[in-house]
């Protein structure tokens, strides 16, 4: 496939600062995959040629429980585009994957609409699929990057009403121009959420920072109500932390975890095709492949403002727009 946009993910910083467990060196950066068909290998219908696509990035074992039940996430022998040599990813002219791995983007669909339905399934993972949040519900978004903004979006198609937390002001600002019905700061938080409910918690906190503190794991369990769900989706630094069990289970309160996007790509592409979910609104950069070094100590910094960074491997110079 010819690259026409990919997208950077979090997973790609951590890469990028060399402690991502799953990466091996060399290798090419890139998950988040959108362009044309110009080549098919053997066996293929070269009808195939010419199509727009989006990749699903992850490699399966295709014969496992997991795989056989629709939970390729789960599978044991998962890999992802961009992780090693092996399987090198996106942020490169061509990119090679199997048709399995891809989704045929409708008319009206923009490259740079694609490259976001990866991280936008892993919202709709957490919000449909695992915290299945129904209309009506309140909702506690923790964390407003590009995923956190994606649960917000998605909540809010469901029907609920959605509060969004972080610490960067420019984040809370971009929640509230795409509807969030709240934007909060986390110093106003506990105030402002019980206030909302009556004092009773949300229904669905969804976590969405992981990283190396576990305050927000505290921060979720406390905020949720008696009965409510709270859904873990932020990627921990730290395999063990401490959590508050006593009050989770003296509040027979539901945790789970949340992971990768089976099945979640046609539902998110449909959604963007029908006008109801716009993921372009998240870029904030798009750039070229030479820009990339400067991009990643952007992001390292948490400068610019930066919410989403889209690559253009045909693009020259610029990092903004």
């Amino acid at each position: 496939m010819a690259v026409a946009a990919n997208a950077i993910c979090g997973s790609d910083l951590h890469s990028y600062r060399g402690n991502n467990p799953r990466n091996k060196y060399p290798k090419i950066f890139g998950h988040e995959s959108a362009g044309t068909v110009v080549e098919v290998g053997p066996g293929v219908d070269d009808g195939l040629v010419g199509t727009r696509v989006a990749i699903e990035p992850n490699v399966c074992c295709g014969r496992c429980r997991w795989c056989m039940e629709g939970l390729a996430n789960l599978c044991p022998d998962y890999h992802v585009l961009g992780e090693s040599e092996t399987f090198p990813g996106g942020c490169a002219e061509y990119v090679v994957a199997a048709t399995s791995q891809l989704y045929v983007l409708p008319d009206g669909v923009s490259f740079d609409a694609a490259a976001l339905v990866q991280p936008l399934g892993i919202s709709y993972q957490g919000v449909v699929s695992r915290g299945q949040v129904a209309a009506g519900e309140r909702v506690l978004v923790i964390g407003a990057g590009p995923i956190g903004l994606g649960v917000m979006l998605l909540a809010r198609l469901q029907g609920a009403e959605v509060a969004v937390t972080d610490v960067e002001s420019y984040r809370l600002e971009t929640a509230v121009s795409l509807g969030a019905d709240a934007a909060i700061q986390p110093k106003d938080l506990d105030a402002a959420i019980l206030d909302w409910t009556d004092g009773e918690g949300v229904d669905l906190c969804i976590e969405a920072v992981g990283g190396p503190q576990h305050a927000t794991l505290e921060t979720a369990q406390r905020l949720t109500r008696r009965r409510g769900r709270i859904v873990s989706i932020g990627e921990f630094t730290d395999t063990l932390v401490p959590f508050p069990v006593r009050p989770l289970k003296n509040r027979e309160q539901t945790f789970m975890g949340s992971i990768g996007h089976p099945e979640a790509f046609a539902p998110v592409i449909q959604l963007i095709a029908e006008g109801l979910l716009d993921p372009v609104a998240l870029v904030s950069h798009r750039v070229g492949l030479d820009d990339l070094e400067h991009v990643f100590g952007l992001l390292d910094a948490k400068e610019d403002e930066i919410v989403k960074v889209v690559v253009h491997p045909g693009r020259l110079g610029g990092t903004r727009g």
